[in-house]
């Protein structure tokens, strides 16, 4: 019994001393922090955490719902598939191309990459949470996933002005969007 008792006091301790070292939990131990190729994108998730330096880990990635990136000179948001919670973003006006890194944020309900440099939209088929899509002014031709994503309905937002839609974008895809109910806002103008 005393063993027992000294065991369950050298644990106690042992976890004592591990939070007095500044670790919150064992999972932090194990996670040696997210590495961000962009550093204005670090930034902004340091801002949104409110945690100006320290690793930032998968952990705290989990807590953010809201990102609000406008004009921040991003180019890369590698590192955001960590914020599986996210559910709003606004990252317009950057010189972001690549959005594959939103492939797993299955709770993204309102993207907003206005004026940025996207091509590919492929990941957004995989999107269905989407209610609002803010993607003018950029270099998508092929609105095809948007057709894939069956999510996309009755009465959700879709906002692609200014961009240069291929004809079958124009011809075929706008009007299949429109008949399932979405509210598409288009312009074959370019900026």
């Amino acid at each position: 019994m005393k063993l027992v008792n000294m065991y369950s006091v050298f644990v106690f301790c042992f976890l004592i001393s591990f939070n007095l070292n500044g670790c919150s939990s064992p999972t932090e131990i194990n996670d040696p922090g997210i590495t961000f190729s962009d550093p204005a994108f670090e930034a902004l998730i340091r801002e949104v955490l409110n945690k100006p330096s320290g690793d930032i880990i998968k952990n705290d990635m989990m807590t953010i719902h809201y990102i609000n990136g406008y004009e921040r000179n991003i180019s890369s948001i590698d590192g955001i598939e960590y914020c599986k919670n996210l559910e709003w973003i606004n990252i317009c006006t950057n010189q972001i191309s690549d959005i594959s890194p939103f492939a797993v944020l299955k709770r993204l309900q309102y993207i907003n990459l206005w004026t940025n440099q996207i091509s590919d939209i492929s990941v957004l088929s995989e999107l269905t949470s989407l209610t609002n899509l803010y993607i003018g002014g950029n270099l998508i031709e092929d609105i095809y996933p948007l057709i894939q994503n069956q999510g996309i309905g009755n009465g959700d937002i879709v906002v692609i002005s200014y961009n240069p839609l291929s004809a079958v974008s124009l011809n075929t895809y706008i009007p299949e969007l429109q008949a399932r109910g979405v509210e598409i806002y288009y312009s074959t103008q370019q900026y």
